[in-house]
């Protein structure tokens, strides 16, 4: 894991039909939201990967993934504050709607009107094959409600952001060791890692509003 992250981020949604029609519909009437982040005290995960291999090397190498895993999310967990990574997260949707949109604008406040709703199911640092470099991974769910609490779009994304920037020949030969830079890294890099990771994701899930609004 570099001291930067890279802002090269893969969203992908999966949206019904006829939720997506829903929205297109009422986008126009929309003039502002409010967020409202749900899960907000949800702690990362850590996801490394394994060997398939059923030979006494891949019980050790796969046992030592473990390990890794946990020391991982100790680090992780002793340095994030999910709050924080939260009004991240939000500030990032902010910023992508601005005042005005499009397609809409975003306020502040608790008062009663249209509230964007993001329900974090999960995110955290996954590196699915051994070697390889991680990726910063958010599983979103998306919803708006009008302000008669009807849902007009229920949407799920997933963000994936690049963890740091490994050099070109670890990464072509499959030795990146990402609980090494992990280590690294001072609790307060990590916590600003984790923020900016969630400021882009925010970002990006205006982006893919403003697709699908048309």
């Amino acid at each position: 894991m570099n001291r930067t992250v890279a802002l090269v981020l893969a969203t992908t949604m999966m949206v019904s039909s006829g939720c997506h029609a829903r929205f297109k519909r009422n986008v126009a009437s929309i003039d502002a939201v409010r967020v409202q982040t749900m899960n907000r005290t949800l702690r990362p995960t850590v996801t490394l990967g394994r060997t398939s291999s059923t030979t006494l090397y891949g019980s050790v190498v796969n046992t030592m993934q473990m390990s890794n895993e946990y020391e991982a999310m100790r680090i992780i967990h002793d340095a994030v504050d999910p709050e924080a990574v939260s009004w991240a997260l939000e500030d990032g949707i902010a910023k992508g709607l601005g005042p005005e949109g499009p397609p809409f604008g975003y306020r502040s406040g608790d008062e009663r009107g249209w509230t964007m709703q993001i329900e974090v199911l999960d995110y955290g640092l996954e590196a699915w094959s051994l070697g390889s470099q991680g990726d910063f991974n958010y599983d979103l769910r998306v919803r708006i409600f009008d302000e008669h609490a009807r849902v007009v779009y229920n949407a799920r994304q997933s963000c994936e952001i690049p963890a740091g920037d490994p050099s070109l020949t670890a990464v072509a030969f499959g030795g990146v060791n990402n609980i090494k830079q992990l280590r690294e890294m001072e609790p307060g890099e990590i916590q600003r890692t984790f923020e900016e990771v969630a400021r882009a994701c925010g970002t990006q899930v205006v982006s893919r509003m403003r697709w699908h609004a048309g």
